[in-house]
C-alpha cells in the first residue's frame, strides 16, 4: 500500500436534491424540471382490476395486478377518501394501466397513471414498484442548460429498450427517473501517517490550488454519469462500465488537474417511493459510489484508514 501524497486531500461529492419519476410520453410536462443525468429502467407492468374498486364515504379499496409473464399477483389496496365524494364512477378503460375516478356530473376528481398510484400507495412495501437501471445517461446543452427530458424525446437507446421489451419482456414497462445533483467538496486532513509524498510548501500549494480552482458543471455531470454507469453497470451502457476513472478520459480531466484524491456520488429515492437495482447491485433506497483517482499502489486513498488498525489484536 503505497503513501498519502499530501497531509491535505479532497475530493467531490454529488448528493441527488431532486428526483423525478415518469414515462415517455410525459417527457412535454413542465412538472420535470431542470435535469442533466437520466435513467432509463423497467419493472412488471402494473394494471387495475376495475372491477375489484368499491367507494364509501371513508374507504376507497380495490386489487392491483402485477403481470409477470403469464401469471398476474393480485395486490388489494385500501386508501382514505379524502376526495370529498362518495358517488363517484371509475373509468379505468383496458389496458387498465390508466384511471380517472369521476364525480356524479361525469368530471373527473382524481386520475393518472396506475403505476404511480401502486407508488403512492403501496410504494416501499412491494418490490415490485423497485426499478432495474439498464441506461444511465446525461444531457448537457449549449449554454449549460439541463435537457435531459428533451433529449429522451427522440433517443435511440430508449427505442431499442421498448423494442427488445415489446419482443422478450412484454409483461414489463420502461420508467423514467430523472436526476438533478448538487455538488459538495471533501477534504481530508491526516497528520498520523508522518509520512508523505510531498512538502509542506507542495501540500500548501495544492491546498491553494484546489480552493481557487473548480471542477466545471459539464465536467461534474461528465463523472457523475460515469460514475453511476460503473456503479450499476447497465446493461445498456457500453462506454466507462470497466474503465472508470481514467486519467486518459478527457471528459473529466479537470479532477485530475486539480490533482483530486477522489469522487463519490449518492443517490436517494426514498421521495419517489421505490429502490434502484441492476444485475449488478441489489436493492436499495440509498445508493454511494466512491472512486479513487489513483491506483492504491501510488497513493492511498483519501479516506483509507487502514493504517490505524492495530495489527496487534488480529486485525488486517
Amino acid at each position: 500500500m503505497s503513501t498519502r501524497k499530501y497531509f491535505s486531500e479532497f475530493g467531490l461529492h454529488v448528493a441527488s436534491s431532486y428526483v423525478y419519476l415518469t414515462q415517455q410520453d410525459e417527457l412535454a410536462n413542465d412538472a420535470i424540471g431542470p435535469t442533466h443525468i437520466y435513467l432509463i429502467c423497467r419493472r412488471p407492468r402494473i394494471t387495475l382490476d376495475p372491477h375489484s374498486v368499491h367507494v364509501s364515504a371513508d374507504v376507497i379499496t380495490g386489487e392491483f395486478l402485477i403481470h409477470l409473464a403469464e401469471e398476474r399477483t393480485r395486490i388489494p389496496f385500501r386508501a382514505a377518501n379524502l376526495l370529498g365524494e362518495t358517488e363517484l364512477t371509475l373509468d379505468c378503460p383496458y389496458p387498465h394501466a390508466r384511471y380517472a375516478l369521476l364525480d356524479r356530473t361525469g368530471s373527473p376528481v382524481a386520475g393518472g397513471k396506475v403505476g404511480l398510484l401502486f407508488q403512492h400507495i403501496q410504494g416501499g412495501e412491494h418490490s415490485e414498484a423497485d426499478l432495474e437501471v439498464l441506461y444511465v445517461g446525461q444531457s448537457f446543452g449549449h449554454a449549460g442548460e439541463r435537457t435531459a427530458p428533451k433529449r429522451l424525446e427522440a433517443h435511440s437507446t430508449l427505442q431499442a429498450i421498448y423494442s427488445d421489451l415489446m419482443i422478450e419482456n412484454p409483461d414489463h414497462e420502461v420508467w423514467l427517473v430523472f436526476m438533478q445533483f448538487d455538488e459538495y467538496q471533501l477534504a481530508s486532513f491526516d497528520g498520523s501517517i508522518g509520512e508523505y509524498q510531498t512538502t509542506e510548501k507542495e501540500d500548501q500549494h495544492h491546498v491553494d490550488r484546489v480552493m481557487d480552482g473548480e471542477v466545471s458543471l459539464q465536467q461534474t455531470i461528465n463523472f457523475t454519469e460515469a460514475a453511476l454507469i460503473r456503479y450499476f453497470q447497465p446493461a445498456y451502457n457500453k462506454v466507462y462500465k470497466h474503465s472508470f476513472p481514467n486519467p486518459a478520459h478527457s471528459t473529466y480531466a479537470e479532477c485530475y488537474d486539480l490533482d483530486l484524491n477522489g469522487i463519490s456520488f449518492e443517490i436517494d429515492t426514498g421521495p419517489i417511493r421505490l429502490r434502484l437495482w441492476s444485475e449488478k447491485i441489489e436493492r436499495s433506497w440509498l445508493h454511494l459510489g466512491t472512486f479513487p483517482l489513483h491506483s492504491a499502489d501510488d497513493r492511498r486513498a483519501m479516506f483509507d484508514l487502514s493504517h490505524l488498525v492495530d495489527d496487534s489484536d488480529g486485525a488486517s
